[in-house]
C-alpha cells in the first residue's frame, strides 16, 4: 500500500512537470503566432509600397519576408508536435495513477 503510495505521488510529480513544460509551449506558441501575424502584415506592407526602393530590392525584401514567416511557420508546427507529445504523456501518467488506486 505504501509502495503503491509512493508510486502515485511520484506519477503525480511526473504530472505537474509534464504540465509545466506544457504551459511552456503553449506560452511559445502564442508567441510564435504573434509573431507570424506580424510578419504577414509586414509582409502585405511590403506588397504594397513601392517607396524608394527598386523592384529588385522590393522582391528580395519580400523573399526575405517569405522565408522568415516559413521558418515560423516551421516553428509553430515542431511546438504543436511537441505540445501533442506533452498531452499524451500526461494521458499516460493519469491512466497509471488510474491502475495504481
Amino acid at each position: 500500500m505504501i509502495d503503491n503510495q509512493n508510486k502515485i505521488h511520484e506519477l503525480q510529480t511526473q504530472i505537474q512537470d509534464v504540465k509545466q513544460d506544457l504551459t511552456g509551449l503553449n506560452d511559445t506558441f502564442a508567441t510564435l503566432n504573434s509573431e507570424l501575424d506580424a510578419a504577414k502584415d509586414k509582409l502585405a506592407m511590403m506588397k504594397d509600397q513601392q517607396a524608394l526602393r527598386s523592384q529588385q530590392e522590393r522582391d528580395a525584401q519580400i523573399k526575405e519576408q517569405n522565408a522568415y514567416i516559413q521558418g515560423l511557420q516551421k516553428q509553430l508546427i515542431d511546438v504543436q508536435g511537441r505540445m501533442g507529445q506533452k498531452q499524451d504523456r500526461i494521458t499516460n501518467l493519469v491512466a497509471e495513477v488510474g491502475k495504481l488506486r
